[in-house]
């Protein structure tokens, strides 16, 4: 009975183990195995001679699991394994996984509070006011609804949120581009298209404003779609900085 229920423990901690993996690894096509698995071990543990305290929940096959369906199976098999450790009375193997365990989770709390704190940099960094010098006069050269924008995005910018100041900017450049196309007889297109067949027609003859324009569209498209790059203060100055020159040396004449 000793020998069955040493087995049954094996089993039930290895796949314990490679349960909680999945589930920190989101691998739920792993849980109709387990369900199976776990269901053979809790009927073993019914038909033997020892009798458990613990209800073992039926676990059934989904076609749809989620990580809730693994969390059912982790649950089962743990108390499993208390129940098969006190049985076997194998107390040195039980505080031997507690320690691990126990470790293995010291470790995820510190790797959480130094992403907290990482978080926390970020968002009292963003949260920080700053603000963008600007005149009264720069920003009247920009024409009916973009003066109204370019006031929002320096809003935006001063208190921090940076990738909301940089959208707003892209839509300004895209009216500001749309306007300059449709004056020189260009067809619409993507931005990008756009801003090149400028450059082609010489309707953007400096260097330097082809540069900022695709600067602009750059850090734009960032903004509207999220990379793992974060749009700090620096490049949100750079792109206004770009906004308010190329509307004052370029657009303000449209």
């Amino acid at each position: 009975m000793v020998d069955e229920a040493e087995i049954l423990l094996n089993i039930a901690t290895t796949l314990l183990d490679t349960t909680i993996n999945a589930y920190k690894n989101r691998n739920v096509e792993f849980y109709n195995y387990a369900a199976d698995e776990t269901n053979k071990i809790t009927l073993k543990i019914k038909q033997s001679a020892y009798k458990s305290p613990y209800d073992f929940q039926q676990l059934y096959h989904s076609s749809y699991p989620d990580q809730s369906d693994l969390m059912k199976i982790i649950s089962n098999l743990r108390m499993i394994v208390s129940f098969l450790d006190n049985v076997t009375g194998n107390k040195d193997k039980k505080i031997e996984r507690l320690n691990s365990e126990n470790a293995e989770l010291r470790k995820e709390m510190k790797n959480t509070s130094e992403k907290e704190k990482e978080y926390l940099e970020i968002i009292k960094q963003s949260r920080s006011k700053s603000d963008y010098i600007v005149s009264d006069d720069q920003i009247a050269k920009f024409d009916g609804n973009n003066m109204k924008l370019i006031n929002e995005a320096l809003d935006s910018y001063s208190i921090g949120a940076y990738t909301a100041c940089i959208c707003v900017c892209r839509n300004i450049l895209q009216d500001m581009v749309n306007k300059l196309c449709a004056k020189n007889n260009i067809s619409e297109g993507s931005l990008k298209s756009q801003i090149e067949k400028l450059v082609e027609n010489g309707i953007i003859k400096s260097d330097h404003h082809g540069s900022m324009l695709t600067l602009s569209k750059f850090f734009g498209i960032r903004a509207a779609h999220p990379t793992t790059e974060v749009l700090n203060k620096e490049k949100a100055n750079l792109v206004l900085s770009s906004i308010f020159i190329i509307n004052e040396e370029l657009f303000s004449t449209i």
